[in-house]
């Protein structure tokens, strides 16, 4: 399941770009922070922008256009995936670190979901 812009938390929590979290009994959330250009990268990075996502995920990866990003640019312990002409592909693996899902931030993606599940379904019946 993929959410995307969501807050991780209350407010001040961060918007994550896109949070995904794998169908499974055991919840893993993976932050994906898209990046378009390297310059916005680091200018992220060298502000520390990404350690505020970290409390609230098990996985954090940047995700670009292949050639934007090196592995040698990605902070230690985070991933990268690029996207080329065949689709995603991990070029870093990030690394899985332990932290429990504050119950906010899993009723938030609850409601998110639940609303898009609906402009959806709306959507689809004024089709028919």
């Amino acid at each position: 399941m993929t959410w995307r812009e969501i807050p991780l938390g209350p407010a001040p929590a961060p918007q994550a770009d896109v949070v995904a979290i794998k169908k499974s009994y055991s919840v893993r959330v993976v932050v994906y922070e898209v990046k378009a250009s390297r310059s916005d990268f680091l200018r992220d990075v060298n502000r520390g922008k990404y350690e505020s996502y970290l409390p609230h995920c098990h996985q954090l990866y940047f995700a670009a256009p292949a050639g934007v990003l090196a592995a040698k640019d990605i902070p230690d312990g985070m991933g990268l995936i690029t996207q080329g002409p065949t689709g995603w592909h991990v070029a870093v693996a990030s690394r899985v670190r332990q932290m429990t899902p504050s119950v906010p931030f899993l009723l938030a993606l609850m409601f998110r979901g639940y609303e898009e599940f609906r402009e959806t379904r709306r959507l689809a019946e004024r089709v028919d």
